[in-house]
């Protein structure tokens, strides 16, 4: 059944409310939140990222981790190091 939110995307995440979780994430030293931030920028769609961040905010951190590296891997973007975000990390305080 076709719904009116369904019809107009207001049930959708848009990519302003994605990009507010994930700097809230960052800020709070998140360091899969600073993954996700870097995916994100270089062009991960927000639909995805909206996936991971709900699999992490209902308890399945290790499930999204893999996926997230699964839609890395399927867009082909280079995922950051763990080194590299405690740097960002770092320089964020």
């Amino acid at each position: 059944m076709i719904t009116l939110t369904t019809l107009t995307g207001a049930d959708e995440p848009s990519v302003d409310d994605v990009a507010n979780s994930l700097s809230k994430l960052v800020v709070k030293g998140d360091k899969v939140g600073v993954r996700l931030q870097d995916a994100f920028e270089k062009g991960l769609p927000h639909e995805k990222v909206k996936i991971v961040l709900d699999m992490r905010q209902s308890g399945q951190a290790y499930h999204a981790g893999k996926i997230l590296n699964r839609y890395l891997a399927e867009a082909g973007i280079a995922g950051v190091s763990g080194k590299w975000v405690d740097q960002i990390l770092k320089s964020s305080k």
